[in-house]
């Protein structure tokens, strides 16, 4: 891979972001709203169950960054296509992997940094100091997320482009069902016998429950129910 191809790649796909004003809204709205939604919601649930109000409050923060790295990688590639600036690129030296490989880089900042206002605003504004007293975990898990929201971004992209321009729901769609059929935080017994099935075959169920047993392990512990 040639560094100065994808560093121009990704001054193309940041100038071409920064005039699409209307990406203000994925990137920041959308995800400081489930904050405040959430985040309320947790603050009126710890008069019940402490663990669990948090619980439900960093599920979605990482819901959110898990969706906007995935779709955000997906629709550059599938915009691309669309506008027909992809057969323009593969005219260039730019080798597929350089290609693909520096859209996910741009999806992965753009996305982290909002993480990072997530988790300030869920510290700062609802008191969620589990964030920061164990920091190194959750951005390990940050890491893992971002890999398998990465590699769902490239499989998405692969099947919208052999199945055609109807299926392109599936950019933003795809993570939320995968999410669905991993099912971290409660049992197989709990789906229909159809979900359950799929559930079965779902590429992402192990590592979800793995994330999902740690995350309960951290929240349950008794020394992590600090809360202002």
């Amino acid at each position: 891979m040639n560094l100065n191809r994808i560093l121009a790649l990704l001054k193309r796909d940041n100038t071409i972001m920064n005039r699409s004003k209307w990406r203000i809204v994925e990137w920041i709205y959308f995800p400081l709203s489930s904050l405040f939604i959430w985040g309320f919601f947790s603050i009126f649930a710890r008069q019940y169950a402490a663990q669990i109000a948090i619980m439900v409050l960093i599920i979605q923060i990482y819901f959110e960054f898990s969706q906007l790295a995935q779709s955000t990688a997906t629709q550059q590639m599938m915009e691309d296509v669309w506008s027909g600036s992809f057969r323009e690129l593969l005219l260039t030296p730019i080798t597929s992997l350089e290609y693909v490989f520096s859209r996910i880089i741009h999806s992965g900042i753009r996305s982290l940094a909002t993480l990072a206002i997530l988790f300030v605003g869920a510290f700062t504004l609802f008191g969620v100091n589990l964030l920061v007293e164990n920091i190194l975990f959750f951005l390990s898990v940050a890491a893992l997320t971002f890999l398998g929201s990465a590699a769902v971004s490239v499989i998405v992209s692969s099947l919208i482009l052999t199945l055609g321009r109807e299926f392109g729901f599936l950019s933003w769609s795809s993570t939320q069902l995968l999410i669905l059929l991993s099912a971290p935080f409660f049992r197989l017994r709990f789906f229909p016998r159809l979900c359950s099935t799929f559930r079965t075959s779902c590429p992402t169920r192990g590592f979800s429950r793995a994330s999902g047993n740690s995350l309960r392990e951290e929240l349950f512990a008794p020394h992590v129910c600090n809360i202002r």
